[in-house]
């Protein structure tokens, strides 16, 4: 997939949304791209409670599988995204505790010997966090 309007940051979201509408506009009448973001919301929700039957109008069996088949793969898609978020967000975290930690030793031993300087060790440890 190309378009994947989970990934992109906030604000950009329905600009990708009207590209995908532009990118689809040739095999369907999607108006816009929130109309497009509603669809795959809907479709999205259906298949994770497992209710696509109810949303089948007309077509074949293929078309059907189909359809599953890409939302297998999108929601699988949309969880390793997901997964990739929660762990940068994780690191991002972690780095920010041991800045704040760095930080605090090295006013430690400022306080505690005013006149000596930081030592190299605290001095690198700090310059590794930045």
């Amino acid at each position: 997939m190309r378009l994947s309007p989970w990934s992109v940051k906030h604000g950009q979201t329905t600009q990708v949304w009207h590209a995908t509408v532009h990118g689809i506009g040739a095999i369907t009448d999607v108006l816009d791209g929130g109309a497009c973001k509603r669809r795959f919301d809907t479709l999205l929700i259906a298949f994770r409670k497992a209710e696509l039957a109810s949303l089948r109008a007309s077509g074949s069996e293929e078309a059907y599988a189909e359809r599953e088949q890409l939302l297998t793969d999108i929601e699988q898609t949309l969880g390793d995204f997901t997964d990739l978020k929660q762990q940068k967000t994780a690191q991002e975290a972690k780095m920010v505790q041991q800045r704040a930690k760095a930080t605090a030793q090295i006013i430690e031993s400022a306080m505690t010997n005013p006149e000596a300087e930081a030592s190299q060790a605290q001095t690198q440890m700090l310059l590794t966090l930045l």
